[in-house]
């Protein structure tokens, strides 16, 4: 996931860009450039995607194709959806509404459910844990805070970060991965089911770019997540005082 500000040759765009790939990460990051936009045309097609009025681009695979000095920026995942979160505009859209494995953009939903349940300032003791994938490298027993979690979580896509914040949930991990579904239930995505905090591939987890769409609207609403999924790189200071984890 990427929460992109250009300033565009015909209009200035917040776009947020939700793409499906085997894997993937999320980050968020501002790109200044001139960014054509070709004319819009008005669609009910995605009128319930956010709430909003939206219109859908009459281009579908063209954008983005070229940016500012003319760097190519081709989608080549399964499935992509951009939208400008002003106004609700469809800037590009391919597959939107087919189910994929959505990877680390279940992170998502995990921030959202750790931003509900936890206050950011508690500190844990970090339990064993074993995962694959991307880490920030916690170690069993160290004393972290849970915002410096959410930073792992959503700067560094850290799958330690995310098992740690589910196992810390009242009734345990798997009340989490409910809790995940109920969040995602309770924002109208149809097509999304969760199994894991992480978004590591596993049976019966998936989602939709569309989906993700809204989730991610939502989230972007709490300025919490704006502003850590806003954030490039991060240093956690350890009790000693000293650098123990850098984020990026």
């Amino acid at each position: 996931m990427g929460l992109v500000k250009s300033s565009a040759k015909v209009s200035s765009v917040n776009f947020l860009l939700i793409t499906s790939l085997s894997f993937l990460f999320i980050g968020a990051f501002v790109l200044n450039s001139n960014l054509y936009i070709p004319d819009i045309k008005t669609t009910p097609h995605f009128a319930e995607t956010l709430g909003v009025s939206v219109q859908e681009s009459s281009f579908t695979e063209q954008f983005p194709k070229y940016i500012g000095d003319g760097t190519n920026l081709e989608v080549f995942s399964k499935a992509a959806l951009a939208i400008d979160i002003d106004s609700g505009t469809i800037l590009y859209e391919k597959n939107s509404q087919v189910p994929v494995m959505p990877a680390s953009t279940a992170k998502v939903i995990t921030a959202l459910v750790a931003l509900d349940s936890y206050n950011l300032n508690q500190k844990v003791i970090v339990p064993k844990t074993s995962v694959e994938g991307t880490k920030m490298g916690l170690s069993e027993g160290e004393l972290i805070s849970i915002e410096d979690l959410m930073y792992g979580l959503l700067v560094a896509s850290a799958n330690d970060a995310a098992e740690v914040l589910a196992s810390f949930y009242p009734g345990g991990r798997n009340l989490f991965v409910a809790q995940m579904n109920s969040k995602a239930q309770s924002l109208g995505l149809k097509n999304s089911v969760f199994v894991n905090p992480t978004g590591l591939d596993e049976n019966g987890q998936t989602a939709t770019a569309q989906d993700l769409v809204k989730a991610s609207f939502y989230a972007m609403q709490n300025p919490e997540f704006e502003k850590i999924v806003g954030t490039k790189k991060y240093n956690i200071i350890g009790q000693n005082g000293e650098i123990t984890h850098r984020l990026y």
